[in-house]
């Protein structure tokens, strides 16, 4: 009976562990968040490199914990947060900025690890003939058009909404302050 509770506890130290290790240790999220995204919607591609987020038209830096799972985003004397996940195969990050209602998630499709590319916005006929998978009605695979002006003077972050130190960073899904 002894011997039994032994190999129970054994298997649940190595199940607990391993956890532990695909969660945290398995992966490095400073090198994973690095490369081309487009956004889920295809309205635009985002280019992350080691310390900055480029939008078409708009640039700011940003650090990342990667033991909290914490990204913070600086622009001007803006500072907004947000936790971030990866898909189990490391194609998809979601970044969810403010907490309960007041959220906004952004999820963001990798393209390809090229730091050196350069954001852009599709015309908004492409973009309305792109499907829910990204691709278009011609089946080519890319990004689509947003108002990235009116996204800077807003000072709407990557992940989709405004950020304003006042307010510890929290958004609302429509770009208003909450």
């Amino acid at each position: 009976m002894l011997g039994i509770v032994g190999v129970v506890a054994i298997v649940a130290v190595a199940l607990g562990a391993f956890f532990v290790w695909n969660a945290f240790f398995r992966y490095d999220d400073a090198a994973d968040i690095q490369g081309e995204w487009r956004t889920q919607d295809n309205t635009m591609t985002v280019v992350i490199d080691g310390s900055n987020i480029r939008m078409p038209d708009l640039e700011y830096s940003y650090e990342i914990d990667t033991g909290a799972k914490r990204l913070t985003f600086h622009f001007s004397d803006l500072t907004g947060s947000g936790t971030y996940s990866f898909s189990s195969d490391r194609s998809t990050l979601t970044i969810v900025e403010g907490e309960g209602d007041a959220a906004t998630t952004t999820v963001l499709v990798k393209v390809s690890n090229d730091t050196q590319a350069t954001p852009q916005l599709v015309d908004q006929a492409q973009s309305e003939g792109a499907t829910a998978d990204g691709e278009s009605a011609s089946g080519d695979e890319g990004a689509s058009g947003s108002d990235a002006d009116a996204d800077a003077e807003n000072g709407e972050s990557a992940a989709g909404g405004s950020s304003d130190a006042s307010s510890g960073g929290e958004e609302s899904g429509d770009g208003e302050q909450a």
